[in-house]
């Protein structure tokens, strides 16, 4: 979930004003302006060339003087020079984001970023379904009750259509539509909202919803299905698309949307506040595949398996599944779920697929390495603290995974996300408990027996009426061909946790048939 915020100035592209005056651009310091300025779609007003030179020789002089930076790029946002305007104010920006001149290289930061010129891509369109075609596989895939919870979340209502015309009506083609549209959504992109949100899985007709209301919880995927709703009406052809690295380099999960013009592509994407924008990696959904990450969002054992059966391409469904299975100790299926996620990252070797495989193996000096680079590129996701916590608690380092645990606050969570920080930071036995768990779980999805015994075993010995750890003992004694130990345990788990009963069931099966 990604949100852009500069200075913590909220960005309204309609009321974008410059600082740039005689006084600004004196020749030969920086100083606050006092003029007023002319609004952005006033005339551009001469500037002397001299005050260019003036300023670059500044900055060459001194690379670090943000005040010379911050007039430099304001000055090119004058000249339509986006990109370099946009080099300039981010350096003044990170040198001093509290200095004199903030506020206006926040503002012109924005003004230019949103008017980059897009990168056009050369990509295949995912195949296009129409209403009654996706219905109908929905129908093939699903039961009855579970087609009752399938929900297509970029339905449009009346409403959102006459929005979606209204705004192009000025429109030329194609691009200047999606354009259009992109400009109306990020008047409204609040990105003033405090860290701590309960994020919601929203339609896109409810996004357009809290769009109107300036709800200040908004994520990527509202805007990415808000926007393919809206483009769909117009005629666009438009998709979700998921994104793991971003034009910064930052390795995150992300969403925005792919609209196809003609034989070239671009991505749109409203809270990056770029259209056209350039991220490395990504992959356009189709509509099916859409539906099965959106139901995977509601974190809950029927939604998974049911965006599992709409979308087992997808690794991060894949991944949703098997942490459902694992919060209710099915451990069977889980270790089933595990295969074909692996699988589907046999070729990511940096991400949160990559990291969140490396600590399912308790491959934990491989997971903070990993994690540590999202960090570096993301550094107020707190999910990703909170999986640092988690690779530290495997390692037996409470300390540092108490302190991830802390640090986790400081980011960007869901209400859940902050729960789980607080109560591991306050319960060592917990949070020990967490490691040694999640550590077993990796030795037998690596295969080594005895290591995964030792973990159950010291998962039992804090916590003796833990019947998943019964179970997972129970897995590893049968494997290493232990069948009454093996037996005995999972009598035990199913005495514990009825419910396990038909997880256990296929294993008790071929307990019997190892005996004949």
């Amino acid at each position: 979930m990604k949100r852009i915020l500069i200075s913590g100035i909220p960005y309204s592209f309609l009321t974008v004003r410059f600082l740039l005056s005689a006084t600004l651009l004196s020749a030969s310091h920086a100083v606050p302006a006092t003029e007023p300025v002319p609004s952005a779609d006033a005339k551009t007003p001469s500037v002397p060339s001299e005050v260019e030179e003036v300023l670059r020789n500044i900055v060459r002089l001194d690379p670090h003087n943000s005040d010379a930076l911050a007039q430099l790029g304001i000055l090119y946002c004058y000249q339509g020079r986006y990109s370099e305007a946009v080099q300039a104010l981010t350096d003044s920006l990170q040198l001093n984001p509290h200095g004199p001149f903030a506020a206006q290289a926040s503002q012109a930061f924005l003004y230019a970023r949103v008017r980059l010129p897009p990168a056009y891509l050369t990509i295949e369109p995912p195949p296009v379904f129409t209403e009654t075609q996706l219905k109908a596989m929905i129908h093939q895939k699903l039961s009855r009750k579970e087609r009752l919870l399938a929900i297509i979340p970029f339905m449009r209502t009346p409403a959102m259509e006459k929005f979606a015309r209204r705004i192009v009506l000025s429109a030329t083609n194609d691009e200047s539509r999606a354009h259009l549209l992109f400009e109306a959504l990020i008047t409204r992109t609040n990105n003033s909202a405090p860290p701590l949100q309960r994020v919601r899985n929203r339609t896109a007709a409810q996004a357009f919803e809290a769009w109107q209301a300036q709800e200040p919880d908004l994520y990527c995927q509202d805007y990415s299905l808000l926007f393919v709703a809206l483009a769909r009406a117009v005629g666009l052809k438009a998709f979700v698309a998921y994104v793991d690295e971003e034009e910064d380099g930052a390795l995150a999960i992300h969403g925005c949307a792919a609209v196809f013009l003609g034989e070239k592509a671009i991505l749109v994407d409203p809270v990056y506040l770029r259209f056209g924008v350039h991220h490395p990696g990504f992959l356009v959904l189709n509509d099916l595949q859409m539906v099965g990450l959106f139901l995977s969002g509601y974190h809950d054992l029927e939604h998974a398996q049911i965006a599992c059966k709409l979308a087992p391409d997808l690794p991060m469904v894949q991944l949703g599944l098997l942490n459902e299975l694992l919060q209710i100790g099915h451990l069977n299926e889980a270790r089933a779920t595990f295969r074909a996620f692996k699988q589907l990252c046999a070729t990511k070797q940096r991400g949160r697929m990559a990291s969140s495989l490396a600590l399912l193996e308790a491959r934990t000096a491989d997971a903070v390495i990993l994690l540590k680079e999202e960090l570096t590129g993301e550094a107020n996701e707190g999910a990703v603290h909170l999986l640092l916590a988690e690779a530290y608690a495997q390692q037996g380092n409470l300390d540092n995974a108490r302190k991830a645990c802390q640090e986790t606050l400081d980011g960007l969570l869901s209400e859940d996300q902050v729960q789980v920080a607080r109560y591991y930071i306050t319960n060592t036995t917990a949070l020990k408990l967490w490691g040694l768990w999640t550590r077993a779980f990796g030795m037998l999805t690596r295969g080594e027996w005895d290591e995964a015994l030792k973990s159950y075993e010291k998962v039992l010995e804090l916590n003796p009426g833990s019947a998943p750890a019964y179970y997972g003992r129970a897995i590893a004694r049968q494997a290493k061909g232990e069948l009454d130990g093996a037996l005995a345990d999972y009598r035990e788990a199913i005495r514990r946790q009825p419910d396990l009963r038909t997880s256990i069931k296929p294993l008790l099966a071929e307990i019997k048939a190892q005996r004949r």
